[in-house]
């Protein structure tokens, strides 16, 4: 089974679409509920982001930024999607870990590089460990 897929043929996403913190939490959050506990997804206002990823995806983009403050626990997305492409530009610690689990198991384990496209499967139950400042990434789900 497949759990991320890295280094994808995608292009830097250019730093001018990079928000800080305090800039994201400025946006929408479609996850409220959720940035309660230290995470969240944020709606971009500027449809520029989306046009220039649009060429690169087949599909409709649902595009986001996503800020987590905080280790994750094992879960899955809420999402129809079973897979999401993340673009991370801030690792938020020195060994930040995303870990797929089946059967209470580890069974995967990714180091995601700053600055590069991965594609990670969101059905199957996964966590983040190793946050010690805001972790940010952009975000796309196609459908």
């Amino acid at each position: 089974m497949t759990y991320h897929e890295e280094s994808l043929d995608l292009p830097q996403i250019p730093y001018d679409f990079l928000l800080l913190p305090d800039e994201i939490e400025l946006l929408t959050c479609a996850t409220p509920e959720l940035w309660e506990h230290g995470y969240g997804s944020f709606i971009p206002e500027d449809p520029e982001l989306e046009e220039f990823l649009a060429p690169y995806f087949d599909g409709d983009l649902t595009v986001r930024y996503q800020m987590i403050l905080n280790d994750l626990p094992a879960h899955t997305d809420i999402c129809e999607q079973d897979w999401k492409y993340n673009f991370l530009y801030d690792s938020g610690g020195d060994d930040v870990q995303t870990h797929w689990w089946v059967a209470n198991e580890i069974t995967d384990t990714l180091r995601a590089k700053v600055h590069e496209w991965t594609k990670l499967n969101v059905k199957i139950e996964h966590s983040v460990s190793g946050i010690s400042y805001p972790r940010l990434s952009i975000t796309v789900k196609i459908s």
